[in-house]
């Protein structure tokens, strides 16, 4: 059987054009390989796998052919260099208030570090890597995050579809390293009627909620708001977040990490 010329074509899955207009595509990083780098112990890491109920040690990044040149340069330029620069560098001068429990920065770019993280549970949601079979959501959802991703989060409309926190993972304790990745987690928040996704990304837990319906205090104290210049974190034990608690268990268990 011959496939027709529209069978056989690729296509950039951030702006849908063909290969044959945009060119090849590349090896994107489903994870910002900066975080790789800052949870990668002698080049090597731990992750937890939600599919396989297990934890394990890896060298590999989790990459695929997802995005043309152009697509990759807009993630890496415009949001992943910014998200590095606010969440994984030393920022005391935009630090206004740090206590046990919390800390809050200023000067911050709320959309564009929204859009950042957005973009990164995109990816996670369009890939073909077994590893977030997982936390797969309608197809209308992921396009509406595509398009504010594309569209560098204009008039920021995303807000009405997903919320975004950010959790700063104290530095864990007993031993247990913070150099691991978790390919996320996709729970049904029964009291939201909403469906709640999270990311660990080094020392960061990322919580998305969609649909933003009903928003508790703790939501709206910490969620990003697009048109804020500040950005309030949680700083909270490991053991203070049921679902990584347990992967750091199951972890301990493995052997995997060192208690």
């Amino acid at each position: 059987m011959i496939l027709s010329n529209v069978e056989s074509e690729i296509f950039c899955k951030l702006c849908l054009r063909s290969t044959k207009l945009c060119g090849a595509l590349q090896r994107s990083h489903i994870i910002p390989r900066f975080i790789w780098m800052t949870v990668k112990d002698k080049g090597r890491y731990v992750s937890y796998s939600t599919v396989r109920g297990s934890a394990e040690l890896g060298q590999s990044d989790w990459r695929e052919e997802m995005l043309c040149f152009d697509c990759e340069q807009l993630i890496s330029i415009k949001y992943e260099s910014y998200l590095k620069e606010i969440l994984y560098k030393n920022q005391k001068e935009k630090l206004l208030v740090k206590s046990e429990g919390c800390f809050v920065m200023g000067g911050i770019e709320s959309n564009r570090l929204s859009v950042a993280l957005l973009s990164i549970l995109w990816r996670c949601l369009v890939t073909g890597v077994v590893e977030f079979d997982h936390i797969k959501l309608p197809d209308s959802f992921c396009d509406f995050i595509r398009v504010a991703v594309f569209t560098e989060g204009s008039a920021a409309a995303w807000q009405d579809v997903v919320r975004v926190r950010v959790v700063k993972i104290r530095d864990l304790s007993q031993g247990v390293r913070a150099s691991f990745l978790w390919s996320g987690l996709l729970r049904r928040n029964d009291s939201k009627s909403a469906i709640e996704i999270v990311l660990v990304l080094g020392s960061y837990c990322v919580v998305f909620l969609t649909p933003p319906l009903i928003v508790d205090a703790e939501w709206m104290k910490y969620s990003l708001k697009p048109r804020s210049r500040l950005l309030r974190v949680k700083i909270e034990n490991y053991t203070e977040i049921v679902e990584l608690n347990d992967m750091v268990v199951e972890m301990l268990k493995s052997k995997a990490i060192d208690g």
